[in-house]
């Protein structure tokens, strides 16, 4: 039977259920900060061990060095950080730091840190491998150049020593330097992609294309899954004029990554360049869906249709161009001459009836891919070494 709420409310009020409820509150309180005290502790970076006696110097730097590597670089800087009070003479304590927020990306305080690290410390190798790494973050590959052969010299001979030189040399346009010491970072680890790949961008940069293909080959046996690497070979199969594996390793990017706007449009270009005109129209189609407002897509397009003889296609296609996007250069430049009758540059459409054959026949030539610029900064990973620092233009 239901009780009445009246009833309920004063069995609650009975003073015996009140004092009941009252320790209750107390004991909860207890446990908490009981648990809020041994979590505080287990966090006491400068505090004690487990014996009670307090953290050595080395034991925080241990403790250190296993966030560091688990990327717990927040906690890692905590016990550095209590290393240093402890013993702030030591150099390679500010090295440690200076790694930490090298990876956390606050390259001015990992600056500062190394710094610090090669005043105290002047042959600590590792300390100028670091700073080498900033400076090229930095974009002085000048500087990264002259710390990453100290730190060679000092003892840091290492692959990813001399792949980082590597780089400094490549951002340096010093190409044969650079691929020196890709190859010796690869002899002492052939399992290293990203030497791989900076040496394939060596070899594409001086015309050496067979052995680009190679690398980029190789660096797919590490990582078959970066599209990107794909992609890069395929600028290398067209600089060799292979335009079948081109497509081939572009068709691959796209499948992987349907909205690869660069890879549809160069694989457009080389279906053009085949004379697969419907092909290279499907891809331009596809691109200027991905892109409507942007002025390549239409460009390609029109030169697919001159390239099969569609003047009127092409005419039309140049007539929207030029009211829709005036200062289009790719488009301009392609298409349109200047006169200067009344003294101003007009643009006027080339004499097709004359000119398309010349034209046609020029358009495997002038579609020409611009090899990629590399603009290496920090390469710890993949991904940074393949797209975010790769500067690539595209076919038209």
């Amino acid at each position: 039977m239901d009780r009445h709420p009246i009833e309920v409310q004063k069995e609650l009020q009975e003073p015996g259920r009140s004092r009941l409820t009252c320790f209750n509150v107390v004991a909860g309180l207890v446990i908490l900060l009981f648990i809020g005290a041994s979590a505080l502790q287990a966090l006491d970076f400068g505090g004690a061990s487990q014996d009670g006696e307090a953290k050595t110097t080395e034991e925080l730097l241990t403790l250190g060095m296993e966030s560091l590597e688990a990327e717990n670089y927040a906690e890692a800087i905590q016990y550095f950080d209590a290393a240093q009070k402890q013993e702030p003479a030591r150099g390679d304590i500010y090295l440690f730091l200076g790694r930490a927020y090298f990876d956390l990306d606050q390259i001015d305080v990992a600056a500062t840190n190394v710094n610090r690290a090669i005043e105290l410390n002047p042959d600590l190798a590792d300390a100028y491998y670091y700073r080498g790494r900033i400076l090229l973050e930095d974009d002085q590959p000048d500087l990264a150049l002259s710390d990453l052969t100290q730190a060679i010299y000092l003892g840091k001979t290492t692959a990813e020593a001399y792949y980082q030189l590597g780089i400094a040399h490549l951002n340096l346009q010093q190409i044969w330097s650079a691929l020196g010491n890709f190859n010796l970072a690869i002899d002492l680890d052939p399992s290293f992609t990203d030497a791989y790949i900076a040496r394939a961008a060596s070899y594409l940069s001086i015309s050496l294309d067979d052995q680009a293909i190679k690398d980029y080959s190789k660096a797919l046996e590490q990582s078959p899954n970066a599209v990107e690497i794909y992609f890069l070979r395929a600028v290398a199969y067209y600089d060799a004029q292979d335009l079948e594996h081109a497509i081939e390793d572009w068709t691959t990017v796209i499948e992987r990554q349907p909205d690869h706007t660069d890879a549809i449009n160069n694989r457009g270009v080389a279906y053009r360049n085949l004379g697969n005109y419907d092909a290279s129209l499907a891809d331009f189609d596809l691109l200027i869906s991905l892109l409507p407002e942007q002025p390549r897509p239409y460009n390609n397009r029109g030169l697919t249709h001159l390239g099969r003889g569609d003047f009127e296609q092409a005419q039309a296609i140049l007539n929207k161009q030029l009211n829709s996007t005036p200062h289009s250069q790719t488009f301009i430049i392609t298409w349109a001459t200047p006169s200067t009758s009344r003294g101003d540059m007009k643009m006027q459409l080339l004499p097709i009836a004359k000119r398309c054959r010349r034209m046609r026949d020029s358009l495997r030539h002038t579609s020409i891919l611009a090899r990629p610029m590399p603009s290496w900064k920090s390469q710890n990973s993949l991904l940074r070494v393949s797209t975010a620092h790769w500067n690539m233009r595209l076919m038209t």
